[in-house]
């Protein structure tokens, strides 16, 4: 038991690190972009490099979240959620989840033998 908890928190953190990283995790010379060689032919890396479009991204999510656009979004959201949640208590909401469900999984299932 102890040994699934510690390879869950192993994957987790793997996860985390590999969202983290972006092109440096997802490629195999993504690291190339945030630094260069140096006269000892050193690879330098800069983390301002890496750092910049990432504050960048932030600004950018800061000024969409204050937009109308995007509360409108978050109030549609809402209201999907509330309708949702009253679908899926009557008979005929847990039906259609019913019936989603079971042909997704069976989806997913054939997907995945074909994709070996």
């Amino acid at each position: 038991e102890a040994l699934v908890t510690l390879d869950a928190i192993r994957n987790g953190i793997k996860a985390y690190v590999k969202g983290f990283a972006g092109d440096i995790a997802l490629s195999n010379d993504g690291w190339r972009q945030y630094g260069k060689y140096n006269e000892n032919e050193q690879f330098d890396f800069y983390p301002s490099l890496f750092i910049n479009p990432i504050g960048e991204q932030l600004k950018l999510q800061e000024m969409l979240c204050h937009s109308q656009l995007f509360v409108e979004y978050v109030n549609r959201k809402e209201r999907d959620s509330k309708e949702t949640t009253e679908l899926s208590k009557s008979d005929v909401g847990r039906f259609i989840a019913t019936f989603v469900y079971f042909h997704w999984r069976r989806r997913k299932r054939i997907e995945s033998k074909v994709v070996v």
